[in-house]
């Protein structure tokens, strides 16, 4: 069973930091240290406009005087080794023998904390949280009512501008309880997030120009300790054509990341940060209610590529078996003409049916969606709409129109098919100085916490052979359920059928019992070693059916304790004896290796997959 725990400590940066790492500790020297000091600071001198952008470490202790102390009282200071940045941090007790009542905007608002962070000595941003349940406790509906006026007010007369309702994208599910407002002036940025169910009223200032997303991408950190229920609603990313000027730094920035270091709401599937994938269970602590169009449409899954630096794809998968269990005739269609009629909102354009003349795996239908800068396809298996319960996927890729052959997969002028010729394999082989040689370009996917380590391993293969088939579709031929997988006599059955339809070559290379003696050559390690070797050399990965725990990996990071699995044989080392092999599991799981002859020993089978043209 596959277990993937979210790790417990993340690292963070950004004013959010301080309310973590700073503690109520540490006792301010004063003239007389025994007594509690209680003193009161008036903010707007801190905060006025356009002096605060401004401030230096030192004046912003001189807008905070306070006399017959050796330090100031009102604030003490944290900072981060990796950044260089500094944060002074205000609060109603920030040493043990001081309290502060510290007010905003005239003295209508009291102040539980406030961040000010300086980056160079100059101040970068500034986050004052009004009202917070570890200090301030439950927040009634009235009293919400009263602060939540009172800072609004504050704001447009501090920043100049009036409020702009704005959403939140992604976040724990208190967050999705917020109502945020931004605010852009001449002099400053601010965004605004209160909610009674959250208990909390806050804002983020930052300097004039500050794109108020930038703001609304900051984790809530005040709401995302301990969490384990998220949201996501996609509409955020799927803004077209902006959105295909993506890079990967400006796609982890709409999460945070930049600043929080990660977030369990995305993944990336390799180091190169290509493809991140979206799902429900990101890991088995975690949960996210992942949604598109307004929250209405629940999503299983989605993967966003890049190519060339930008984003290049959108792949949705609205609705599949495995995940989403089976549904009526009825429900499946409904689920079809709601996704349908929203995108007909999204793109301003009505669809036609799409008649591809490629093959596919399942028979498929499809609808086209035709923009002057954005391509969408909605498909489904044919049958889902004209038997009962024979739904297996409702899927959506979007992509700009510069890659339209790939998203209908059009072959080149003169080819009946767009999967690679076998001469076409050689360009992927690596040969590495450490004796590694190994086959290169093999997209990674992540089968999630499904019993889908065939049809995961074979989409990757189909997708480094260029051939159009998902593991949806797979598992729809091999009849893959999501808690048992795929059996030996279905994959093998399945990847007949593909054999013909894309014209590939399929053949079984070894097929045994682990740890039982074979009479196969092949089961030899030295004739394993060899049939690995041809292959390998030829630019062809291999499909490995074996037995987990029965021998170490290196790395030691496999998702499944042991039973059958299946992963790819993606290269050999011969001076250290060692298979070296790739699980889909996403990102961390690229590059794996074993000792041949335990990779003998745990071996059920071996299996080709090619091309047949040369």
């Amino acid at each position: 069973m596959i277990s993937r725990l979210i790790r417990a400590s993340v690292a963070r940066t950004g004013v959010f930091v301080v309310l973590i790492l700073m503690s109520m500790g540490g006792v301010m020297v004063a003239s007389a240290q025994e007594r509690m000091h209680e003193l009161k600071l008036d903010l707007d001198a801190v905060l006025k406009l356009p002096d605060l952008w401004d401030l230096t470490p030192e004046t912003l202790a001189e807008r905070c005087p306070a006399e017959g102390f050796e330090s100031n009282p009102f604030f003490k200071w944290a900072a981060e080794e990796t950044s260089g940045n500094r944060f002074a941090f205000f609060s109603r007790q920030p040493f043990a023998n001081v309290k502060v009542e510290a007010s905003l905007f005239g003295g209508t608002v009291l102040v539980n904390t406030m961040v000010v962070q300086f980056t160079n000595n100059k101040v970068t941003e500034v986050l004052v949280v009004l009202h917070g349940t570890e200090v301030d406790g439950l927040l009634g509906l009235d009293e919400f009512d009263a602060k939540k006026s009172a800072c609004a007010t504050g704001l447009v007369g501090l920043v100049g501008a009036q409020a702009m309702g704005q959403k939140r994208y992604f976040g724990s599910k208190l967050v999705r309880s917020l109502e945020s407002q931004s605010y852009s002036g001449k002099e400053a940025t601010a965004c605004l997030d209160a909610g009674v169910e959250a208990k909390l009223v806050r804002f983020v200032l930052a300097p004039a120009g500050t794109d108020p997303a930038v703001l609304l991408a900051q984790p809530v950190v005040e709401l995302e300790r301990g969490a384990t229920e998220y949201f996501c609603d996609l509409d955020g990313l799927m803004k077209f054509p902006q959105s295909w000027e993506m890079t990967p730094a400006k796609f982890e920035a709409a999460f945070g990341v930049d600043r929080s270091g990660d977030t369990p709401i995305f993944q990336w599937l390799n180091a190169e940060k290509t493809a991140a994938r979206f799902s429900r269970q990101p890991f088995s602590n975690v949960a996210v209610d992942l949604t598109m169009f307004g929250g209405r449409d629940r999503v299983e899954e989605a993967v966003f590529d890049f190519a060339d630096g930008k984003l290049s794809q959108v792949y949705v998968s609205l609705y599949n078996r495995g995940d989403s269990g089976p549904i009526s005739k009825d429900e499946f269609d409904a689920r079809f003409k709601k996704s349908g009629q929203a995108l007909i909102g999204l793109l301003g354009a009505r669809p036609v049916e799409h008649r591809s003349t490629a093959p596919t795996a399942v028979k498929t239908t499809s609808w086209l969606w035709n923009t002057p800068h954005t391509l969408a396809l909605l498909e489904y298996n044919a049958e889902a709409t004209v038997k009962k319960a024979a739904a297996e996927f409702l899927r959506l890729r979007v992509a700009p129109v510069a890659r339209r052959d790939q998203l209908l997969n059009i072959a080149a002028i003169g080819q009946s098919t767009t999967t690679l010729k076998r001469g076409d394999l050689l360009q992927f082989v690596k040969k590495e100085s450490n004796g590694d040689v190994l086959v290169t370009g093999i997209p990674m996917v992540d089968q999630g916490a499904k019993g889908y380590c065939v049809v995961a391993s074979c989409e990757r293969l189909f997708g480094y052979l260029n051939i159009p088939c998902d593991q949806h579709e797979l598992a729809s031929i091999a009849g893959s359920e999501a808690d048992r997988g795929t059996t030996g006599a279905a994959f093998v059955e399945a990847l007949k059928k593909i054999n013909t339809r894309f014209k590939v070559r399929f053949k079984a290379l070894l097929e045994k019992a682990p740890l039982e003696r074979s009479d196969a050559r092949e089961a030899r390690p030295d004739r394993f070693a060899k049939m690995i070797q041809e292959q390998i050399d030829r630019g062809v990965p291999l499909l490995w059916a074996l037995q987990l725990g029965l021998f170490p990996e290196e790395p030691n990071t496999a998702l499944q304790a042991g039973g059958g699995h299946m992963r790819l044989i993606i290269g050999y080392n011969i001076p250290r004896e060692e298979v070296l092999f790739s699980d889909s599991w996403g990102a961390g799981h690229e590059l794996k290796r074993m000792k041949l002859t335990d990779a003998v020993n745990a071996t059920f089978g071996v299996y080709l997959v090619e091309p047949k043209g040369r």
